[in-house]
């Protein structure tokens, strides 16, 4: 009877696939050299790998400490021999796993806080101080040139920093107008503003900046004092916002764009903001819309191109399959 649904599904040209465990709180998504597809899931400090029938190949990290386990784990890239390196934000270091999921060795990192991480090639990394969405200030850490990333060795040597840095008075709004997608390109790496409809190419220290079009006009960021009772007393609390505007990124291989756009303005009371699925040209011309509207903070594309895998937060099992 499965095989059956699943028959009718795809010649009705619905993808049939569906993770075989739930995902509570996905956070970064990666197709490795095998096809499998990797899921973060930072509720359960833990990255899920699946077949491409949706079968849970293996499984890393559980909350904690200790080798292996993550606090606050916000990201993860593969080195190109397949092994895994995971942010573990909360413990302030990188881990290192093997291709099927064994701990292999970690990377303390006391420089700086650390959200989001790219593996670029001889597997040096970049590393940026927020993924965007969970913030981690280091308070009397060394004084490293203010840059937009930080690059390392394999070994996690500091090697030094780049790209242009948007500097402001708020500490929580600079880190988040500094956050976006990132992806490999040969030699190069793309990067996505979170809140702006900009794209910048990093070839070494040179940087190449374009736009694509977008459906609304971002509003400014600010900054406001929130004040409120708590236990008969009045208490105030910093809020920030900005609009978000690309919430995912990869690049195919003919070097379309694939980005998650958002339709209009940030409601940070309704969660993560809707998005449509779109494909542009490399200088950013709108090629095509995907039907569909997505709550979502991430995307992978197939090895083959033929699919893209998004990461949906308030949709059971957490993972779609569409065809491109």
């Amino acid at each position: 009877m499965t095989h059956f649904l699943c028959t009718v599904l795809a010649m009705l040209g619905l993808d049939t696939f569906q993770p075989k465990e739930l995902i509570y709180l996905p956070m970064a998504v990666k197709v490795n050299p095998a096809n499998q597809i990797l899921v973060l899931d930072q509720s359960e400090s833990t990255i899920l790998a699946f077949d491409e029938n949706g079968n849970l190949a293996f499984r890393i990290g559980a909350p904690g400490q200790g080798p292996g386990e993550f606090n606050n784990p916000t990201d993860f890239d593969m080195f190109s021999d397949g092994r895994i390196i995971v942010v573990d934000s909360g413990n302030r270091r990188l881990q290192v796993f093997d291709p099927v999921g064994t701990y292999q060795n970690m990377i303390r990192i006391d420089d700086h806080a650390i959200g989001q991480i790219l593996v670029l090639n001889k597997d040096q990394f970049i590393l940026t101080e927020s993924n965007g969405w969970s913030f981690s200030i280091t308070m009397g850490a060394g004084d490293q040139e203010r840059k937009r990333f930080h690059k390392y060795d394999r070994d996690g040597k500091y090697l030094h920093s780049l790209g242009e840095f948007i500097s402001h008075k708020n500490p929580l709004l600079a880190v988040r107008l500094n956050q976006g997608p990132l992806v490999r390109v040969g030699e190069k790496f793309l990067f996505a503003s979170s809140c702006s409809n900009e794209l910048i190419w990093y070839d070494g220290h040179r940087e190449k900046k374009f736009k694509y079009p977008l459906p609304f006009i971002p509003d400014d960021p600010e900054e406001k004092m929130i004040s409120g009772e708590e236990g008969g007393e009045q208490v105030y609390s910093m809020a920030v916002k900005s609009d978000f505007v690309c919430l995912g990124m990869d690049v195919l291989d003919n070097g379309d764009i694939v980005l998650l756009r958002t339709k209009g303005h940030t409601v940070i009371s309704e969660g993560l903001p809707i998005t449509n699925l779109v494909r542009l040209a490399p200088d950013g011309t709108l090629r095509k819309k995907y039907p569909g509207e997505y709550q979502s903070r991430g995307i992978a594309a197939s090895n083959d191109d033929r699919y893209l895998y998004i990461i949906l937060e308030e949709e059971e099992g957490g993972l779609r399959r569409i065809k491109l």
